[in-house]
Parts: C-alpha cells; sequence; structure tokens
C-alpha cells in the first residue's frame, strides 16, 4: 500500500542569516505579519478562547493582540484562562530587575485581563508578577505594570498576556526593561526568496482556481498523477482553524469521492460521538450540528467541517 500525505501550508520563512542579532525576535508591538509570531498559546482551556492580530483596535501602530471568550464548551468551566506566553533569553534576565508594562483594552471583562511574568529558579522555585485590568468589565486602553526580580539562578523565564473567563482583551505596546534600561526588539529576519525559488515554485506548484467546494475539478486534475493508486490520502493543516484549510479539504474529499472512487472518510475525534455522526451521514439520523458539537473536538467544530458534513 503507498500513501499519500497532501500538506496544505500557507507559512512565513524566518531563517536567520550568519552573525544575525543573537536578540530573539518577540514582536512586542504586535506590529509583524502574524505568521513570524513566536507568541504561544497555554493551558487546558485554550479551546474556549480564539487570538488574532487585530487591524481593527491599536493603543500603538496598526494592530494589536485581541483574546475573546467565544466557545463555552459544556466542560469548560467558566473560569477558563486565554494566556499567549513566549520565552526570554535567560542570560538576558538572570539576577535582574525587570520592569514589564502595555496596555489593555477590555469588553465585558468581568474577572481578569492582564500581563505576567514567570521566573523558575534551578531548584523549581517560582517568582511570579503580574498587573492588569481586575473585574473591569469595558475599558478604554489603559496602561498596567509592574517589576519583577529574577532569580540569578534562572533555569527558565518567560512572560505573556492572558484574559480570564469570559470577554474579549485587546493587548498593545508591551514594553521590557532591564534594570532601568529598555529591551528594544529587533526586526525578525524573514527569507528572500531568490530567483531560483520563484523558478522552482512556479515550475512544482499546483495553482487551484479556489479553496471552495462545488467549483469543479479542472484545475485539481494533476492530483491524479500525485495520488497514483493511492487508497489512503492523508489531508494535514499548517494551523489548526484556518478556514482557508477545511475549505480545501471539503474541495478534495469531494474530488477524492466523485473522480477517484474513494469511500471512506475518517477524522481524529471521539469514537462514540464520531460514530453516532456516521449515522447522520449514512442515515440521515441526528441533528448534525449537535452532532459536530458532541465530537467535543474544538478544531472539527466549524461552519466549514459541518458544510463538508451536509454535502
Amino acid at each position: 500500500m503507498r500513501r499519500v500525505c497532501l500538506m496544505l501550508a500557507l507559512c512565513c520563512l524566518m531563517i536567520p542569516p550568519a552573525g544575525a542579532d543573537p536578540r530573539p525576535f518577540l514582536d512586542l508591538d504586535f506590529e509583524a505579519p502574524e505568521c513570524t509570531s513566536e507568541w504561544t498559546r497555554l493551558g487546558p482551556t485554550w479551546r474556549a478562547y480564539d487570538s488574532l492580530y487585530d487591524q481593527t483596535q491599536a493603543s500603538s501602530g496598526g494592530q494589536s493582540l485581541r483574546i475573546g471568550y467565544v466557545y463555552p464548551f459544556q466542560w469548560v468551566p467558566q473560569l477558563g484562562v486565554g494566556s499567549i506566553a513566549q520565552l526570554f533569553p535567560n542570560e538576558q534576565a538572570a539576577g535582574r530587575k525587570i520592569r514589564f508594562s502595555g496596555s489593555i483594552r477590555t469588553e465585558g471583562v468581568p474577572i481578569w485581563a492582564g500581563l505576567y511574568w514567570i521566573a523558575i529558579d534551578q531548584a523549581g522555585g517560582v517568582t511570579f508578577g503580574n498587573s492588569g485590568a481586575e473585574g473591569a468589565g469595558t475599558t478604554p486602553w489603559t496602561r498596567y505594570e509592574f517589576e519583577i526580580d529574577i532569580p540569578a539562578d534562572l533555569q527558565q523565564t518567560y512572560f505573556g498576556v492572558d484574559l480570564v473567563g469570559p470577554g474579549t482583551a485587546w493587548f498593545d505596546d508591551i514594553r521590557i526593561e532591564i534594570d532601568g534600561q529598555p529591551w528594544k526588539d529587533r526586526a525578525p529576519n524573514l527569507f528572500e526568496p531568490t530567483p531560483g525559488h520563484a523558478a522552482w515554485l512556479r515550475g512544482n506548484a499546483l495553482p487551484l482556481a479556489t479553496a471552495a467546494a462545488g467549483n469543479g475539478f479542472a484545475d485539481l486534475q494533476p492530483l491524479r498523477q500525485a495520488f497514483g493508486d493511492a487508497r489512503i490520502v492523508s489531508l494535514g493543516e499548517a494551523t489548526h482553524g484556518t478556514r482557508e484549510f477545511f475549505l480545501m479539504k471539503h474541495r478534495l474529499l469531494e474530488f477524492l469521492v466523485e473522480e477517484m472512487g474513494f469511500t471512506h472518510f475518517s477524522i481524529e475525534a471521539n469514537m462514540p460521538e464520531t460514530y453516532k455522526m456516521n449515522e447522520y451521514v449514512l442515515e440521515g439520523q441526528g441533528d448534525p450540528e449537535e452532532l459536530l458539537e458532541g465530537m467535543l473536538f474544538w478544531t472539527w467544530n466549524t461552519q466549514e467541517v459541518l458544510d463538508m458534513i451536509h454535502w
């Protein structure tokens, strides 16, 4: 059996040149393209939140980071946490005093939206500092800051922003001072393609007329040769929840079924609940929207996947 994996990827390449600035790129003001960001989601309740770089709100520059409580699963407590963080270089923080500040705007936040910094020493002890809008409700852009002494025997230190409970919060203009001196972020190292790279892409890429299903298969016909006699075609994604990836999965499923005779579709989700969805697909039993939510896998609980199920 031959297996073919089709990965749908859209990203920016970051390749630091020789002799590059040793400081990391932290994008403290959220002004770079989002795909260059090293900000990372933390915690088990993130599935109840979304986050994005928001170009409609900013306290400085042209965009901010937005965290919103959007999907209250029955098994995620009201006191969920949407937290985004980054590591900070140990050698630049150990034994220093750090002042951490940022601007926060809130909408319907009854519990907390704020900034935090965590340092872990070699013995596993934790030093913690935070500041923010407690029970703020809805507030305009407001400046918050705090200081934290980082242990000299530092094992790891990281900083971040978070939203606790429901509501929406925007974060912008994050600043770090080390022993009273501003820490300056550097620009991202973005890979610049050469003419040879561009020529290779033109010669090897498969241009798509659209990602949306129901638009015929003329532009997908070259995939016949790529798939060959494969019995398994794996549809991956570079990011969970990106609309275009899910649209394209629907379209590729149509192509594989209608043009290449595939008869089975497999998805990663809870088995008992997925069996119920299978009964809907085969027999029309149940409400597909309720069944999709009941699968308890936030990645699939989107309109695009629901449209594919209806198809």
